[in-house]
């Protein structure tokens, strides 16, 4: 067998490996392959992946940087590297490395949610709902990318935009918890109180220990004078470990 037959038959040994979750036997199948091929850029970009995995930014960076190195065209491995990077908060780092993976290569959908996720967390709202109108050019099938430009819009206070992303998500995946409650916390913002309370009824359904589901939806029940309603769910997120509950029910339903 050829070094080159080898070195791909290691990469998949490790993909797998990765796939089950065995890091460290991942690490080491790739790390075989860099000694077998030091100039293979895939298997710096694999190993990269697991450590970052491993929350190892620092050593996926360095990774990613090797793949860069030996292939300045490699797109993923900007998008890469700048996920990394904002696992480190260096977010104007991340925004830099996203630029350069999107110069390389426009129709990768990922890579404008991540920097779209990227400008929001900086508050450019507008940026981000640029991001995400293209990611969903690209691919209007990803209910991901309708939610994260609904939150951007929300955020900028346009309510109606917002819940129409939502519903567009929701449209895609039905069971898309996040948005549920996304669109109830916005309903129950606006007053629509009733609205709010379906919304976390829904994402119950698909989850039913998540605490602070149950603390939102007592807050909602609350506001329409439901305190026994209010006290039960307070009660329930109490009993999860949310730090807050027992507080809400002592101040609102004594």
């Amino acid at each position: 067998m050829d070094v080159q037959n080898n070195v791909e038959d290691i990469l998949k040994n490790g993909y797998e490996k990765a796939l089950k979750k065995d890091f460290t036997g991942a690490i080491e199948d790739y790390s075989k392959a860099i000694e077998l091929e030091p100039n293979n850029a895939n298997a710096y970009n694999y190993r990269g992946n697991v450590k970052y995995e491993l929350l190892d930014y620092e050593g996926a960076i360095q990774d990613y940087s090797r793949v860069i190195a030996i292939d300045p065209k490699y797109a993923k491995a900007y998008n890469n590297r700048a996920n990394a990077k904002k696992g480190l908060s260096d977010l104007s780092g991340a925004i830099e490395d996203y630029d350069k993976a999107i110069e390389l290569d426009q129709a990768i959908a990922e890579i404008y949610i991540n920097r779209g996720i990227t400008r929001n967390t900086l508050t450019d709202y507008r940026g981000a709902i640029e991001d995400f109108t293209k990611a969903i050019e690209i691919n209007s099938a990803d209910a991901n990318a309708f939610y994260k430009r609904g939150m951007a819009e929300d955020c900028l206070e346009d309510y109606k935009g917002a819940v129409e992303d939502y519903n567009k998500a929701l449209a895609i995946d039905q069971n898309f918890i996040d948005v549920y409650v996304s669109r109830g916390l916005l309903k129950n913002r606006v007053g629509n109180f009733i609205g709010g309370i379906e919304d976390f009824d829904k994402a119950l359904e698909i989850d039913s220990e998540d605490a602070d589901i149950y603390v939102n939806r007592g807050m909602a029940k609350c506001s329409i004078g439901d305190n026994e309603g209010a006290r039960i769910d307070w009660s329930k997120a109490s009993e999860l470990g949310h730090h807050i509950a027992d507080h809400l029910i002592k101040q609102f339903c004594s």
